[in-house]
């Protein structure tokens, strides 16, 4: 037996679940630190306004709190020029639990002129990887936002079901498509 890692991961999220997949599946010895745990319903919520930053992000809330780094105990700075709002998930699967599953492919339009690959050569990379890890979505013909491999979303919730009946009632080329933020 060899001594030491050939690769070591920083998380097991997608990204990090995925790579120590392709890297054993390959034979190589890897090593998988994880920082996040899952916490456990009845878990007391983090302290409020501990989250200045991660506060920011769209899926933060009274639910979801716990999912997020405590920016007090954990800063980090930026140049005053170039200020960045870093958010940062601790929690066994990354934050694919904070998207709900959500995981956006680049389209097309999202690849110029100078790139060395064009969607058309990742999306059956996509395929593969979605299947594997039950990214959630449905196929909504959105140039956009490609369609994929997609686990079916949870139902729309009553206020985004009346919107659709409403959009759909006037003739409106809008849709309601659950569980894909752009």
């Amino acid at each position: 037996m060899r001594d030491g890692w050939d690769a070591i991961i920083v998380g097991s999220g997608a990204a990090g679940g995925w790579a120590a997949r392709e890297l054993a599946a390959h034979d190589l010895r890897v090593l998988v630190l994880e920082a996040g745990g899952a916490a456990p319903a009845d878990a007391p919520a983090p302290r409020r306004g501990r989250h200045p930053v991660q506060s920011k992000c769209y899926a933060f809330d009274d639910g979801t709190r716990g999912l997020f780094v405590d920016d007090l105990d954990n800063p980090y700075t930026t140049p005053a020029d170039a200020p960045f709002d870093w958010i940062r998930a601790r929690t066994v699967g990354g934050r694919m639990r904070v998207w709900d599953r959500v995981c956006l492919r680049m389209s097309e339009r999202d690849f110029s002129a100078g790139w060395p690959i064009a969607y058309t050569e990742l999306a059956p990379y996509y395929d593969e990887v979605e299947r594997a890890i039950g990214v959630c979505g449905r196929a909504d013909g959105i140039a956009a936002v490609p369609d994929g491999r997609f686990v079916a979303p949870p139902p729309l919730g009553p206020l985004a079901a009346h919107l659709q009946a409403a959009l759909a009632a006037r003739g409106a080329l809008a849709q309601v498509t659950p569980m894909r933020r752009a």
